[in-house]
């Protein structure tokens, strides 16, 4: 006779058997939820795809616009080849490019010319007042003389030279204010070169 196995044996055997049931069910869930992922992701491939090659196609077709239009703006109307009006227009800043720095040398060495003559200027308006403090020192002390005719002499040489002086001071810092070496002609003509680029 064939051996009979214990009970909880068998309850083993069947929880076994359900439990192999129960993991191949699961299994098979995620095995379908899977593939409707993979189905959706190529699906949202091929239309991201669809998406880029129009973009592309779109793109292809605005820089072969801009480049008919620059082609046809380029065209040259006079009978001059492309080459030709290239030169004429590289020859034409060159130009420009020069005369800009030949106004900028020439306004530059304006400047320092007027800054050295205030420069100048200001030396001897300097050296005035230094000149007009020893006299009015010597002035004070011949005040101090009983003698006051020769303190009245240096007082008045005094006050003359510092008035001679103050004037020169005055005209060399006006000078200085007025010739800086910023090339300002040079700057508004380069920006009424650029506006007038912008222009055309």
């Amino acid at each position: 006779m064939p051996r009979r196995l214990p009970t909880r044996w068998k309850a083993g055997s069947a929880r076994c058997a359900t439990s192999r049931s129960t993991n191949w069910s699961t299994m098979a869930a995620s095995w379908f939820a899977r593939s409707q992922r993979l189905r959706s992701a190529r699906r949202w491939r091929r239309a991201l795809r669809c998406r880029v090659s129009s973009r592309r196609a779109a793109g292809a077709d605005l820089i072969l616009r801009l480049l008919g239009a620059l082609f046809m703006a380029t065209q040259p109307t006079d009978g001059a080849s492309i080459g030709d009006l290239l030169r004429s227009l590289i020859g034409d800043i060159q130009h420009l490019l020069r005369t800009e720095l030949r106004l900028f040398q020439t306004e530059v060495r304006s400047n320092i010319a007027g800054l050295k003559t205030g420069m100048i200027l200001l030396a001897a308006g300097g050296t005035l007042m230094l000149a007009s403090l020893i006299t009015l020192f010597a002035a004070f002390v011949g005040w101090l003389i009983p003698v006051v005719g020769h303190g009245w002499a240096e007082l008045i040489v005094s006050v003359a030279s510092a008035v001679i002086g103050f004037i020169l001071l005055g005209t060399g810092s006006k000078k200085l204010g007025a010739a800086g070496l910023t090339p300002d002609r040079t700057i508004a003509s380069l920006k009424q070169d650029a506006e007038t680029l912008k222009g055309n």
